[in-house]
């Protein structure tokens, strides 16, 4: 839980109150949570030690340090505790911890990091009908605030979320910005105000305040071209987005939050700083006071750090130069003869050996650490699968991995050679990690500009047609514990030749938890994607264990007579293939967590991409349409997330994209062939004192099933000691989950709670935190509870949001490990923090839920559910959630062990 839409504008809507009350009722909808999640206590990396040990180590450049030097650092980022200790604390409070992600903002090494007790909330306006809401030039639906009814200005809150966590960024995209506000609500206090127009202009000021302050990247410069925001807001107990007096046309958006559990002290007792925020009753819907910019001057030091980070990641990029914060042991081109010892290498010694050239860092005055040479090309012959690039037997972290193919021009030619990487044996299944044609992993095509060329902040792309070549270079850290492979397959009719090469780091420091790195292409075959079926980005399986997303690169193609469609009576919608939405499915729950509104909108561009806009988190190659009696429609582009903005998982993941537009009538019906390259860490590891870990130390599947409470005539609630105190009322529910258009009806029995319930779990005492996944109605608006485990406050749940043509719906929280560990039984307890009306009961009199009073908690809303008609229908009035909280509703509760 945790996505939103609410409304706490006050019916009267004549009232001049914007700046304190605003005028009048509006709609927002629910935008959704994200429970995924991956992180622990343990994260860390030697980055930060022996940086100046690093050199520059772009291609064609010279290191800093000499061979011992290099040794010496790997001593000092393996060998020492003391020297371990600081660089794990350095990294652990940089990358997991939510006040500090500011700094991490554009740090590589934390990408690596498993975090499997982190959620990732990505907050979107997506239609709760289960439909794609563009394109129909309509304003009657009010679907999560993705379309605002065109009177006056509107106060909204597009998202709402229990800490702790940091907001870590947005996307925004609209015809204009209207005359609305966006204020940054952190712990009761707006310490962000700025116009929504304004949002991504370059330099904008506003009330004498630069909004670029306050960033420290963004893409796009207007939000007509859809733009990004990237900053940090950290929040001990409740963040909301509020849309202050927005007046305009419809504003797209995603808001990115990472959620982390309370923090445990070591007596086992945790800093309850819910008392005030989340008490049930009454409460004012309206955004608290200025914070007088204290945010902003104790921020404004680690913003500039980020800033500063970000520019010289796009300088960097920009030339195809590796990252520079790290020490470099070694760049290694070929595969090391199998008598070989490359243990000896990170010690310091060069191999000599006819298919391996090493360099080691060394003085400026010798040979050059970065680029290739005639002897280390390898042949790879027609129809052949060969090794370009082998280590084994040692330890490491590959932070530049390069690959130079010549004797391919085309991207014809491109599609038919596989990069294919092997780390310390493969995946679960004893599968690459790494399994994707040139092609698709460089996201350029072979005649576009060279301006069009990927430029992200993790992968590098440069073809080069008059010289039939084409360079990819992954700048993701790639730890590997005993071995790693690359190899290319060549399907292509005549011999080619690559040159392979990676800048070897040192491994991270003992007790950080980290990933490998997968690359997994799905290949264009030429088919039509099936109807009905979306397009795969990534699938995880839950073998894996947790991990994150990075992003997604995809291909489509589109080629049809208009013709052939035919349009519903009543419905509206459009044919093209980039109309449909992005969903992730993760840890096996029934229902999307992330539920987009678009594809461009997953792309962060807005009403169509933007060509050649190829930026460190976006980009656009290839973007043709035409409608002139036929259909045809190409885009090849990409998204990835941030650093600190990565979507985590614990158990699987399931990421798609839609091809069509279901208010047609044709959900996932625009006939496409497509190909689709998913990125994401999994199968991780903890790392050693030294490099000698083994597989042993590997982590293999995240979440172990421990224990479940059900209700009804055949229920669980009884032996697990279940008791209701307070307002409380049966329920039963038949519906289905959120986007199962094609399933049956379900039917859940269970409680609305209005004071408090509590029941007993038995779980594993080897646990490192428990995962609790509750199914519940989700008809009834903003429902939060306050947590608590043996008596001790483990934070809030908050499911934001409504919808009742989906009333089922399941969302995850973590009882973070201090209160867990080592236990057998736990004793849960959820004191509900919405409306103290009794269940189902209409509340005080007069009091309607968008009225004056009510916003400002003068009067007890009624407890009911939202009631929408279907759209499109003859009563259907658009639709809009209510900013109170109403009560928090139980139909089932799963628990999960997260294994140590």
């Amino acid at each position: 839980g945790g996505g939103a839409g609410s409304d706490p504008s006050p019916a009267d809507e004549g009232d001049e109150g914007a700046a304190t009350g605003g005028p009048g009722a509006s709609g927002a909808d629910d935008a959704v949570s994200s429970e995924s999640g991956a992180g622990s206590g343990m994260a860390a990396s030697s980055d930060a030690a022996g940086s100046a040990s690093g050199g520059n180590v772009g291609s064609g450049s010279d290191s800093s340090a000499s061979s011992a030097e290099a040794a010496s650092s790997l001593a000092d980022a393996s060998g020492a505790s003391g020297a371990v200790e600081s660089a794990f604390d350095e990294l652990h409070r940089a990358c997991t911890d939510h006040r500090s992600l500011v700094a991490s903002a554009a740090r590589l090494d934390c990408v690596a990091l498993i975090q499997p007790l982190v959620r990732t909330t990505h907050v979107t306006g997506y239609n709760v009908e289960g439909y794609d809401a563009d394109g129909r030039g309509m304003m009657g639906t009010l679907d999560e605030v993705t379309w605002m009814e065109r009177k006056k200005g509107r106060n909204v809150v597009p998202a709402d979320i229990a800490g702790p966590g940091a907001f870590v960024g947005m996307w925004a995209g609209a015809g204009d910005g209207g005359t609305g506000r966006h204020l940054f609500e952190a712990d009761g206090q707006v310490v962000i105000d700025h116009s929504i127009k304004k949002m991504c202009a370059p330099s904008p000021t506003d009330h004498n305040k630069r909004l670029a302050d306050y960033r420290v990247f963004h893409m796009g410069n207007s939000l007509p071209d859809g733009c990004n925001m990237v900053t940090t807001v950290a929040f001990d107990s409740h963040f909301r987005l509020v849309w202050l007096g927005q007046n305009g046309k419809s504003v797209y958006h995603e808001v990115d939050i990472q959620r982390f559990p309370v923090d445990v002290a070591a007596d086992g007792s945790t800093n309850d700083v819910f008392d005030s925020e989340w008490a049930p009753g009454r409460r004012t819907c309206m955004p608290g006071a200025s914070d007088g910019g204290v945010w902003d001057m104790e921020q404004r030091d680690a913003r500039e750090a980020a800033r500063a980070a970000f520019d010289a990641a796009e300088a960097r990029v920009g030339t195809g130069d590796p990252p520079q914060d790290y020490p470099l042991l070694a760049v290694v081109r070929g595969v090391v003869a199998a008598g070989d010892t490359p243990r000896r290498i990170i010690d310091g010694e060069v191999i000599d050996a006819p298919s391996l050239e090493v360099a080691l860092a060394r003085a400026a005055s010798e040979s050059d650490v970065g680029g290739t040479s005639e002897a280390s090309m390898t042949g790879v012959a027609a129809g052949a699968t060969t090794p370009v690039l082998a280590l084994s037997s040692c330890t490491g972290v590959v932070r530049m991995l390069s690959v130079k193919v010549t004797g391919a021009s085309t991207f014809a030619d491109w599609e038919k050679l596989q990069l294919i990487g092997t780390w310390d044996g493969g995946d679960s299944k004893g599968h690459p990690q790494v399994d994707v044609d040139l092609a698709l992993l460089s996201m350029t095509d072979s005649g576009a500009e060279s301006s069009f060329a990927t430029r992200s902040m993790y992968i590098w792309a440069q073809p080069d047609n008059a010289g039939a070549s084409i360079e990819v270079r992954v700048f993701l850290p790639i730890p590997f514990v005993e071995s790693l492979l690359v190899e290319v397959r060549n399907s292509m009719g005549t011999a080619v030749e690559v040159t392979a090469a990676a800048h070897i780091a040192p491994p991270f420091p003992a007790g950080t938890r980290v990933g490998h790195l997968f690359l997994r292409g799905t290949p264009r075959t030429g088919q039509l994607l099936p109807t009905g079926t979306p397009g795969v980005l990534v699938d995880v399986d839950a073998a894996e264990g947790p991990g994150h997303i990075i992003g997604a690169g995809f291909h489509v193609l589109q080629d049809e007579g208009l013709n052939e469609r035919v349009i519903p009576d009543g419905m509206k919608g459009s044919p093209w293939s980039l109309e449909g939405d992005a969903l992730a499915v993760v840890d096996g729950m029934r229902a999307p967590t992330l539920r987009g509104s678009g594809v461009e909108d997953f792309l962060t561009h807005a009403s169509g991409f933007r060509l050649g806009d190829n930026r460190l988190f976006r980009g656009c190659s290839e973007y043709g349409r035409s409608a002139n009696g036929h259909t045809h429609l190409e885009y090849r582009a990409y998204r990835f997330f941030q650093p600190h903005a990565v979507f985590r998982f614990r158990s699987g993941a399931h990421l798609t994209l839609d091809h069509g537009d279901g208010h047609a009538g044709f959900l996932n019906g625009a006939p496409v062939t497509a190909e689709y390259l998913g990125i994401y860490y999994a199968g991780g590891f903890l790392t050693g004192a030294d490099s000698s870990v083994t597989a042993d130390s590997r982590m293999r599947g995240g979440l172990v099933r421990c224990d479940e409470l059900s209700f009804g005539a055949n229920g669980t609630a009884a032996s697990h000691g279940y008791n209701i105190t307070g307002a409380t009322a049966t329920t039963t529910v038949t519906s289905r989950f959120f986007r199962d258009h094609d399933g049956e009806d379900e039917t859940f029995s269970g409680h609305i709670v209005g004071g408090a319930s509590e029941f007993v779990l038995t779980v594993p005492p080897a646990n490192d935190g428990i995962v609790l996944r509750r199914v519940f109605d989700a008809a009834y608006a903003n429902q939060a509870a306050r947590v608590f485990v043996d008596g001790v406050t483990a934070g809030v749940w908050l499911d934001a949001g409504a919808n009742n043509y989906f009333r089922l719906d399941d969302s995850q929280f973590v009882l973070p490990p201090g209160l867990t560990r080592g236990k057998a039984r736990l004793h849960v307890r959820m004191v509900s923090a919405g409306s103290t009306a009794a269940p189902g009961e209409a509340g005080d009199a007069a009091c309607g839920v968008y009225t004056r009073a009510a916003v400002d908690g003068e009067c007890d809303v009624e407890n009911t559910p939202v009631t929408w008609a279907k759209e499109f229908s003859a009563g259907f009035d658009g639709r809009r959630v209510p900013c109170q909280r109403f009560h928090w509703t139980e139909l089932a509760y799963t628990a999960f062990a997260v294994r140590p």
